[in-house]
């Protein structure tokens, strides 16, 4: 017997819009049902954070901590701005 997660209902409002997308879903075939519709969309919320997470941490977190450490040459927001400046009037 394989274990499942529990399941609970749970009832929320949609616009008009979205319903009828979710409506749309299930007619055409791409899902069975609505609750599958909504629980793609779930899992395509927690993929999305993971990813930003993950890039947080791999991408993000050891430049600051380079800034921390006053390791590297780092630009201010105005020579970022500066610089973006000069790049497109150059092409």
């Amino acid at each position: 017997m394989v274990a499942t997660q529990a399941e609970r209902d749970y009832r929320v409002k949609v616009k008009a819009d979205d319903a009828e997308m979710v409506e749309r879903k299930v007619a055409s075939g791409e899902y069975a049902t609505a609750n599958d519709v909504f629980n793609d969309g779930l899992q395509a919320l927690r993929d999305r954070e993971q990813s930003l997470d993950q890039w947080l941490q791999e991408t993000v977190a050891p430049i600051c901590g380079d800034i921390v450490a006053g390791r590297g040459t780092f630009m201010t927001p105005d020579e970022v701005y500066e610089s973006i400046a000069s790049e497109l009037s150059a092409s």
